[in-house]
């Protein structure tokens, strides 16, 4: 049997998309494609951030891959918890809704009454028990009670969530597929150019609070997860397993956390001096990831080989 390796927690509204897609047993790997280049936001007071309303959730993959719309709903003022309930409530079996829920509000997160985050969940259906969450990211399902949703699903004063027709989601053609992996593969490693960047411009008088600017890195460097699954899709085409690949993806992650907890460190010892291992680190991170695109897209070019592609 083929070895094989387990990712959890890449970016929670792909994988709300793929739970859709694998319903229609379609492979949902290709979905993940680029997700590691993913946007992300540099606020004014150089914080970085994993959501803003101006970045997009959506990677576009769905309707290159998969030919399937994305429709947004909600963000408006009339729309309020009494739509959203009838939405759910009239929804048709081929209809997936994933709408934005604040963690600080979810019992089975870890933020629960901790941290206020922006999260993406599927709403499946809703009955008196009241609306049944699936959650793939933190691997959760079941009811969540009515005045539960009510306040989750509010952020910033609106409710968001999104349309997808899943009786539309068609099997990509290799050539499709092909040609969505090239596009999605981008030169150089733009997280850790921005860190860099930041890093290099911390002053003692920033420095307290560089920890809590950085507070989201977590979140964004689990993307680089989607090496692997991009990875795994190739290598059961091709009967391989690459361990050293899988090894340096984990190491990646791994490496990010570890520039994270330098960060805290600095923030609350007032330590200038960490500034330079972080610079180290994120230096050799950047090596990293650049040897895990180029033994990616040497794995991709024997796949292509291997499926004939012109």
């Amino acid at each position: 049997m083929l070895e094989t390796a387990a990712y959890e927690q890449i970016h929670c509204m792909l994988d709300c998309l793929a739970v859709a897609v694998n319903q229609r047993g379609v492979e949902s790997r290709p979905l993940y494609f680029g997700v590691w280049d993913g946007p992300f936001e540099i606020t004014e007071q150089a914080e970085i951030r994993y959501y803003s309303p101006r970045l997009s959730f959506d990677n576009g993959m769905m309707e290159k891959l998969y030919g399937s719309r994305i429709t947004k709903v909600g963000h408006y003022e009339t729309f309020n918890y009494e739509v959203f309930s009838s939405l759910i409530g009239g929804k048709g079996q081929d209809t997936t809704y994933i709408f934005r829920m604040n963690l600080f509000h979810l019992p089975y997160a870890k933020q629960y009454r901790v941290q206020h985050r922006p999260h993406l969940v599927v709403v499946d259906h809703a009955s008196g028990e009241g609306s049944y969450i699936v959650d793939p990211y933190f691997g959760w399902e079941g009811y969540i009670a009515n005045d539960v949703i009510r306040e989750a699903l509010y952020w910033e004063g609106h409710i968001l969530g999104y349309e997808l027709n899943a009786q539309s989601i068609k099997e990509p053609s290799l050539k499709t597929i092909a040609a969505a992996f090239e596009e999605s593969m981008l030169s150089g490693t733009r997280l850790a150019d921005e860190v860099m960047g930041l890093v290099s411009g911390e002053t003692e008088d920033t420095l307290p609070d560089l920890s809590a600017r950085v507070q989201q890195i977590g979140v964004l460097t689990k993307r680089n997860y989607g090496y692997g699954i991009a990875c795994s899709y190739f290598e059961e085409a091709l009967g391989t397993f690459h361990r050293s690949f899988h090894d340096h993806v984990h190491e990646l992650v791994k490496g990010w956390e570890t520039v994270v907890l330098l960060c805290t460190k600095a923030s609350i010892l007032r330590r200038m001096d960490f500034l330079a291992k972080m610079a180290d680190k994120i230096r050799q991170l950047q090596l990293l990831e650049l040897q895990i695109k180029d033994q990616l897209g040497q794995i991709y070019s024997s796949w292509r080989d291997k499926q004939g592609i012109q």
